[in-house]
């Protein structure tokens, strides 16, 4: 995984979705119309990349995910269109 930061963008090498400052907070490409803080939106952009690699259905990540979902009230189900 690889998610960089840089003043106002987060951005990752394995999807084109980014996060941004905005006036509202963080925007979060893949969650629009929805405010983050900074360490939010990277957790955003840590889950997107497990998403778009989508590892086996026991792979340790999936735990991982669950738990960086609930700490930014997301989910695979409702908020993934990918």
């Amino acid at each position: 995984m690889a998610v960089y930061t840089g003043g106002d963008l987060a951005w990752s090498t394995l999807t084109e979705h980014t996060a941004k400052l905005t006036p509202e907070g963080w925007e979060v490409s893949w969650l629009p119309g929805r405010s983050f803080d900074r360490d939010s939106a990277i957790i955003a952009m840590l889950l997107v990349e497990i998403y778009v690699r989508d590892p086996p259905p026991w792979d340790e990540e999936w735990l991982t995910a669950a738990k960086l979902e609930k700490e930014i009230n997301v989910s695979r189900r409702a908020d993934w269109r990918g």
